[in-house]
C-alpha cells in the first residue's frame, strides 16, 4: 500500500483554496489605512508567513518522497511487529 501511496497528493481544491486564502489576506494588508513604510513591513511578514506556509505544504505534499518523508523503516517494524502477533 506504501509504493501505491508514493504518487498521492493534496487534491486541487486545497491547491486552490491555499492560493485564494494567500491573495485575500494580501489584499486585506493593503486596505489598511496606514504610512507606507508600516504597510511594507506588515505586507512583508504577512508575506514571508505565507510563503514559509506554502513552502512547508509543497514539500509535505507527498509524505512518502524527498527529504521530508516517512522512512520505509517504520512500516518494516510495523510489519515486524503484527507478524509476532
Amino acid at each position: 500500500m506504501r509504493l501505491f501511496s508514493v504518487t498521492s497528493g493534496l487534491p486541487a481544491s486545497m491547491w486552490y483554496v491555499m492560493f485564494v486564502g494567500a491573495v485575500f489576506n494580501i489584499v486585506l494588508c493593503w486596505m489598511f489605512d496606514t504610512r507606507f513604510m508600516t504597510q511594507l513591513v506588515l505586507g512583508g511578514i504577512l508575506a514571508a508567513f505565507l510563503g514559509t506556509m506554502m513552502y512547508l505544504i509543497i514539500d509535505m505534499n507527498q509524505p512518502f518522497r524527498g527529504e521530508v518523508s516517512i522512512p520505509p523503516t517504520v512500516f518494516e517494524t510495523l510489519y515486524r511487529r503484527m507478524d509476532d502477533v
